[in-house]
């Protein structure tokens, strides 16, 4: 009897070392996801305040541009004033 508890010994102890090595496995890869989810949602987030910020800046550009052509805002004397007088170096 102790002879075949003896042989299983050694199998026993294989199986374990591979069910270990398996779940370490197994941890490291689904930490690993956890880890690049959390990446991508960070890159997304950033990208997403990237592109609030450009979408506000060129709102920022249409209403100034809407303003100087309605009248609204003036236009800066200087472009004024280049545009109306005679150019001289002609």
């Amino acid at each position: 009897m102790l002879e075949a508890l003896g042989a299983l010994v050694p199998s026993i102890g294989v199986g374990l070392l591979f069910w270990y090595v398996v779940r370490a496995m197994i941890h490291a890869d689904r930490r690993e996801r956890a880890a690049v989810a959390a990446m991508e949602r960070a890159d997304r987030a950033r990208a997403g305040q990237e592109r609030a910020g450009q979408e506000r800046a060129g709102q920022e550009r249409r209403e100034k541009g809407r303003d100087a052509l309605t009248g609204d805002a003036p236009v800066s004397a200087t472009d004024d004033a280049e545009h109306l007088s005679p150019r001289s170096d002609r």
